[in-house]
């Protein structure tokens, strides 16, 4: 497995012994907000990807996802987070 790191020391990509291209993406204040998975034959969308969204206080509040799992299977996912206090 092959890393690139961005200049202050995030994971920006991996790249596995397939080939295959994993992507990250942060941000300003570094947390990571998403995260893109290679086309590959076997992927069902283009690109698929996870995304996480964050409130002021640095608090997960969303995540959404479309990934495949197997030939003729996917996640589709769309999840809200209550934070209290």
């Amino acid at each position: 497995m092959f890393t690139q790191y961005t200049q202050d020391g995030r994971v920006k990509a991996r790249i596995d012994e397939r080939g295959n291209r994993t992507e990250y993406r942060y941000n300003a204040l570094g947390h990571l907000t998403e995260t893109i998975y290679d086309d590959t034959p076997d992927t069902l969308t283009d690109s698929p990807r996870m995304t996480v969204t964050y409130d002021n206080l640095g608090r997960v509040t969303e995540t959404t996802c479309l990934l495949k799992i197997e030939a003729h299977a996917f996640i589709a996912c769309h999840l809200v987070f209550k934070v209290q206090g």
